[in-house]
């Protein structure tokens, strides 16, 4: 999605989502411990930290393209 779209708003738009959606997961998972076996909150647990991963990730390449098409286009 980062290279096919024209838009870095877009795809900022889109980590930050991924990242609410992360943390939507990461406060399931910790609620659920409570009231449900350990394996099931321990899972939402992993998905969120990935979801961290995979969203910071997405937004990092956004900047690093961003910044190289915008110091691409001051040397042309």
């Amino acid at each position: 999605m980062i290279y096919t779209s024209r838009n870095s708003i877009a795809s900022y738009a889109f980590g930050v989502i991924w990242l609410f959606l992360a943390f939507i997961q990461l406060v399931t998972g910790t609620v659920y411990i409570r009231d449900a076996s350990f394996s099931d909150s321990l899972l939402f647990i992993l998905l969120s930290v990935v979801n961290f991963i995979f969203a910071g990730y997405s937004i990092y390449k956004t900047r690093i393209l961003n910044d190289y098409e915008t110091g691409k286009k001051a040397i042309v």
